[in-house]
């Protein structure tokens, strides 16, 4: 069940409130996890009634390994090699669903997804990028966050028993 957005605001607020200014101790149970990144200093991930991981919101990211990401869409498949040197790596490119009838094999070379080793290692990218001729249409950055660290310390699977379950 949800809340308007003014609602859940306004509770939040309160929340933040308590713990601040009242210095009021609060235990926050949430499967929201951008709720957590914003409200809690410290956190307890919970699988199948087992601690996961507990520390600060930066220390449990960190404890999941991963990485920012750089999305690139290219106009044209950039050249082989463009990326080398770089503190990067290719991340694995998911097969496309079979009903996605309208993506293209050109589409997807022109479409590069790097972990990074910094986020500041953005601009050192995408201006090789483009000095080696790629024309760059847009990207976006991905900070590792909780909700991927729950993912990656709990597991891919959907435990429902639906298609993606492992």
């Amino acid at each position: 069940m949800g809340i308007d957005p003014q609602s859940r605001e306004r509770i939040l607020a309160t929340v933040r409130n308590l713990a601040a200014v009242d210095r009021v101790a609060v235990i926050y149970s949430t499967h929201y996890m951008e709720e957590v990144e914003r409200l809690c200093d410290r956190v307890l991930l919970i699988d199948h009634g087992r601690v996961v991981a507990a520390g600060t919101v930066a220390e449990v990211i960190a404890l999941s390994g991963g990485q920012p990401r750089l999305a690139i869409t290219f106009r044209r498949p950039p050249p082989p090699g463009w990326a080398a040197g770089l503190p990067v790596s290719a991340v694995p490119v998911p097969a496309a669903p079979p009903t996605d009838a309208g993506l293209a094999a050109a589409d997807l070379a022109t479409r590069v997804t790097l972990a990074l080793a910094s986020l500041t290692d953005t601009g050192k990218v995408l201006e090789r990028a483009t000095a080696a001729g790629g024309e760059v249409v847009e990207f976006t950055v991905h900070a590792p966050n909780l909700s991927d660290a729950f993912i990656a310390l709990t597991g891919r699977a959907l435990r429902d028993g639906g298609p993606l379950a492992g």
